[in-house]
């Protein structure tokens, strides 16, 4: 996750578990030894978070944004259109990736 590193320890540790290596809500409680409702309300707030730094920051549409254009500009054959997109992915690139 772009932001995985901003969130605390173990809401991305239950949130890599969850999604990633798909451990039921139990499976992370018992090994971690909480509630299942400790584990669902980290996951919870996580996405929460998450959602919250996309919305400020937006890196992870400006990444898929540019990788977007990288295909584009590698399947153009036409020299104008070619610097058409690279100049739209500098734009992309300056303002905050």
């Amino acid at each position: 996750s772009i932001y995985g590193s901003l969130l605390r320890k173990n809401v991305y540790q239950r949130m890599e578990a969850f999604y990633f290596e798909d451990f039921s809500l139990s499976e992370i409680a018992q090994n971690e030894g909480v509630s299942r409702n400790a584990v669902y309300e980290s996951l919870l707030s996580g996405v929460k978070q998450l959602k919250k730094y996309e919305d400020k920051l937006g890196c992870y549409k400006k990444k898929e944004k540019s990788y977007a254009l990288l295909d584009k500009l590698e399947e153009c054959k036409d020299e104008d259109e070619k610097k058409k997109i690279t100049e739209e992915l500098k734009g992309v690139l300056r303002n905050g990736i």
